[in-house]
């Protein structure tokens, strides 16, 4: 995908896939400080500033793991690996590379490699999920069909009563009764 048109969507999107967060960017960018939250949201949601931001922090992490050496299939290794220690699967070793003698068990360690394994491995979504077979499907359209306006019986006409005004009781006590 080319650049953008304008220039600053497309310095708002390089600051984005960079990692800065969108009211920041916005700022930089030279957008109104006391709106800049409002405008980064609406820029992130603009197709054409969404396909850029996207295409550009491809190009980030490839010059990242082209950078570091770093790649996903090194940092599940080393997750793998602290969660052996965490778990006291294998011993802690000081810096010489020998065995410190000392096991501790952090178990929210072990839990938080877990999760972020699975999360790269694609074994748990932040989403639910919703399928529905051939029958399900059919049911649901079916009832659409009896709910759809189109479908509803008309209600009957509105019944006129007519009422008579409620008349106030009549007073015991004369108008003038409060003074002396």
């Amino acid at each position: 995908m080319p650049t953008l048109k304008n220039p600053k969507h497309e310095h708002f999107a390089t600051l984005i896939a960079q990692g800065v967060n969108q009211s920041e960017a916005a700022k930089r960018v030279g957008f109104s400080e006391g709106r800049a939250h409002v405008t980064g949201s609406n820029l992130v949601r603009r197709s054409k500033v969404a396909a850029r931001i996207k295409e550009l922090r491809v190009r980030v992490a490839d010059q990242c793991v082209r950078s570091t050496g770093i790649t996903k299939a090194w940092v599940i290794d080393e997750l793998v690996d602290n969660l052996r220690k965490c778990k006291q699967d294998t011993p802690v070793l000081d810096r010489k590379g020998n065995p410190t003698g000392t096991y501790v068990f952090q178990a929210m360690a072990a839990n938080r490699a877990l999760e972020l394994i699975g999360k790269e491995l694609g074994m748990f979504t932040d989403r639910i999920e919703h399928s529905a077979s051939g029958d399900m499907m059919e049911r649901l359209i079916s009832a659409r069909r009896r709910l759809s306006p189109d479908s509803q019986p008309a209600l009957p006409a509105p019944i006129e009563v007519e009422v008579e005004p409620i008349s106030e009781p009549a007073s015991s006590e004369p108008d003038d009764a409060s003074e002396p």
